[in-house]
């Protein structure tokens, strides 16, 4: 059975770790747009930030997306510096 057939059947979340690859380093946006895989969440790390600027990204459906503002807080989860200085580049 293929595994994209076992996440639905299971009721798993499809989870993609595109840190090395995505943002067009193999020619799309995410690396596994080719194969088709439709992910419910997506990690983007070393290839979003460019130039070394330390940041990361976690995409995810709106319905698995249940933060209330300001609830998704803590000390790994975002460097404000980088956030804040990225569209300036």
């Amino acid at each position: 059975m293929p595994k994209a057939v076992w996440t639905r059947k299971h009721g798993a979340l499809r989870v993609v770790g595109d840190s090395q690859m995505g943002c067009g380093r193999t020619g799309p946006f995410f690396s596994f747009e080719p194969v088709g895989i439709v992910p419910d969440v997506v990690r983007l790390s070393k290839s979003v930030g460019g130039y070394g600027t330390p940041m990361a990204l976690t995409l995810s459906r709106p319905r698995y997306d249940m933060w209330k503002p300001g609830e998704h807080n803590g000390t790994f989860r975002g460097y404000n510096p980088a956030f804040v200085t990225a569209p300036a580049h």
